[in-house]
């Protein structure tokens, strides 16, 4: 199948991508109202299949250009899975000016996501680094 690399969506592949989230038991509540948010302060990586506006695959990315990036969300359409699409998905996200370069880039997977991962030399971070989060549910509404 033939596809397009876009670094936005449109309405009609944001509504394919809340069909994905709504699939996966890590985004399955994520709303309408919230994605458009986060899609608006992210980097995009989508592959889109040429025949129409139909999403494929899609991933985002936060970086700074230099020191630190994160990948979040990578995720394809069912339909499309086993079919080398994730491949080609990371293949260009890696590539993209912002992460090409960054001394270390980062991302969540699931345990038996770590091989896919593996071809593009992320691997698990050692023992001393501890991930630590801030819920929006705990930051209450005081002004500093």
């Amino acid at each position: 199948m033939d596809y397009g690399v876009k670094d936005k969506l449109t309405e009609q592949q944001i509504d394919g991508l809340l069909a994905m989230f709504g699939q996966e038991s890590w985004s399955k509540n994520r709303t309408g109202e919230c994605v458009r948010m986060m899609l608006a302060n992210s980097n995009v990586v989508a592959l889109v299949a040429d025949s129409g506006d139909e999403l494929i695959a899609f991933a985002r990315y936060l970086s700074d250009g230099v020191y630190r990036a994160m990948i979040y969300d990578v995720i394809v359409a069912e339909r499309y899975r086993g079919l080398g699409y994730g491949k080609k998905l990371m293949e260009y996200l890696i590539r993209r000016p912002l992460l090409k370069n960054v001394e270390r880039v980062e991302l969540y997977c699931r345990e038996q996501a770590i091989p896919f991962y593996e071809r593009w030399g992320f691997g698990k971070v050692a023992r001393e680094t501890n991930l630590m989060r801030r819920s929006a549910s705990l930051s209450g509404n005081n002004a500093l």
